[in-house]
């Protein structure tokens, strides 16, 4: 007896994303209080309820999701001088895919380069990682519930690998990975 696993893969509405890079040489500071105020009109969520989200993607780089851009340049501006920061909205790069279902754990520790997160990740945790050869951010949102942050371009292959490692190899082979265009 086997029992079949589910996977639901949706595509989120587009978010808005700025990378926050702050210079080494302005200190190690913790980005969260500089951040922080930006959030106390609401509950941590922006007017269309999406949740505020910070994603730490190198020592000195952040993905801030859902914050409003103008208040961000203000309040970073004001804290740690123009010359030591540097803020690029980066909505138009990135998407969101939720990835839910009874096989969404088995789905993405196919081909991950950091396999315990989705055999062992517990929500709130992230990590910043490769899968089905593409860079992605991988969020854990609850026990079979996940979001992935990706490239725009790369989001329908990694839809398509997603839902190809889903089912049975016989019945439809690995869509193959497109050449990345440079404008």
């Amino acid at each position: 007896m086997s029992i079949e696993s589910t996977l639901v893969i949706t595509r989120l509405t587009p978010r808005s994303v700025a990378l926050l890079q702050l210079h080494p040489a302005g200190g190690r500071e913790d980005i969260v209080p500089l951040v922080a105020g930006v959030a106390t009109d609401t509950d941590a969520s922006n007017e269309s309820g999406q949740a505020r989200q910070m994603f730490s993607v190198s020592p000195s780089e952040w993905l801030l999701m859902n914050y409003p851009l103008h208040e961000l340049r203000r309040r970073l501006g004001e804290r740690t001088g123009r010359g030591l920061m540097r803020l690029t909205d980066v909505s138009a790069a990135f998407i969101s895919l939720r990835v839910e279902g009874t096989g969404a754990r088995e789905v993405l520790a196919a081909d991950i380069g950091a396999p315990w997160m989705p055999q062992r990740g517990k929500p709130g945790q992230y990590v910043r990682t490769r899968l089905g050869q593409v860079e992605v951010v991988l969020h854990c949102l609850g026990e079979e519930i996940f979001e992935l942050h990706v490239d725009r371009s790369l989001a329908d292959y990694l839809e398509g690998w997603l839902a190809a490692r889903n089912e049975s190899p016989a019945k439809r082979p690995m869509p193959t990975r497109p050449v990345p265009t440079r404008h």
